[in-house]
């Protein structure tokens, strides 16, 4: 759909149940990006109205992608909870003409968020297809606040091991799963990465519970390691081919990367990463904005 990410997956289908019930004037969400623009894009397919909120520290270049799409943006004094936040209380204040189509789920609004990950479940099913018997040993997902995550474990967690990985500042899935009874429980990182899309202070409150009973590993990296897959994505090993990735899109190769390190020889034996291992990585975005990539790969 030429929008370089996954998020029209959840956008679109959680579009489709949503206009089913409701005829809201105009569709908004909060994002850190790829899943904004999702929305937007949606919307204009519709021919209603959207309103998309977005961190401030979010580049101009990804803003004017989200508005190329006929949104109206809205930047936020804060993160990505934050803007979700706004983007709820806004809605409340127009009442019904704003429906909201948010991918996190919290307090009495899950409805959405769940066919949000229906939608996701795309990918894991049609890769299976292509696959055909050929299951991987090893599924690695980006986690953000779960629920691309979530999706796959519901398709391959009874055939796979699953790792989640998340930017180290921004660990709410590692922070989670390491809690005193497992609960849901924010980062208490500095939510400063470039990966951006991964970039998220809570988990999902409908992702977590599939999260906890399916994902076997979590592992957290820096920018420097998603940096470090960008470039052997886009330089790779002949002849496989070159692979334009985001930070969060790359964010899988990286915790693969880290998994080889010496830190991690018994972890890696418990997942059953051998030589012999076929690993399924998830790339969830291409390079939605060009300068970090840039960056990334211009020679030094």
């Amino acid at each position: 759909m030429g929008l370089n990410s996954f998020k029209v997956l959840g956008a679109s289908w959680a579009a489709h149940k949503l206009l089913q019930q409701v005829a809201p004037q105009c569709l908004t969400t909060a994002s850190a990006g790829n899943f904004g623009r999702a929305v937007a894009w949606v919307a204009r397919q519709n021919g209603i109205e959207s309103v998309i909120y977005l961190p401030a520290d979010t580049t101009p270049s990804v803003v004017q992608a989200i508005e190329r799409e006929g949104a109206q943006v809205v930047l936020v004094a804060g993160p990505y909870d934050e803007a979700v936040a706004q983007c709820a209380a806004d809605a409340n204040r127009y009442g019904g003409g704003r429906g909201v189509l948010a991918d996190i789920g919290y307090d009495d609004y899950r409805t959405v968020p769940a066919w949000v990950q229906d939608g996701y479940t795309t990918i894991g099913i049609e890769v299976a297809e292509v696959l055909g018997g050929d299951i991987p040993d090893v599924v690695v997902v980006p986690g953000g606040v779960g629920g691309l995550a979530s999706a796959v474990a519901r398709v391959y967690s009874d055939r796979a091991r699953i790792v989640v990985v998340e930017p180290s500042e921004a660990d709410c899935l590692m922070s989670s799963a390491r809690s005193p009874g497992g609960v849901p429980t924010p980062t208490r990182g500095t939510l400063r990465t470039r990966m951006a899309g991964l970039n998220c202070r809570n988990p999902c409150l409908v992702a977590w519970p599939v999260l906890r009973a399916g994902v076997d590993f979590f592992v957290a990296v820096d920018d420097e390691s998603a940096e470090a897959a960008m470039a052997r994505l886009f330089r790779p090993v002949d002849p496989d081919p070159s692979i334009e990735a985001g930070a969060s899109g790359a964010a899988s190769l990286a915790a693969l990367m880290a998994l080889s390190t010496p830190p991690f020889t018994a972890d890696r034996a418990w997942l059953g990463l051998d030589r012999g291992a076929r690993v399924l990585l998830i790339m969830t975005e291409g390079a939605t904005d060009p300068l970090p990539l840039a960056s990334v790969v211009s020679p030094r």
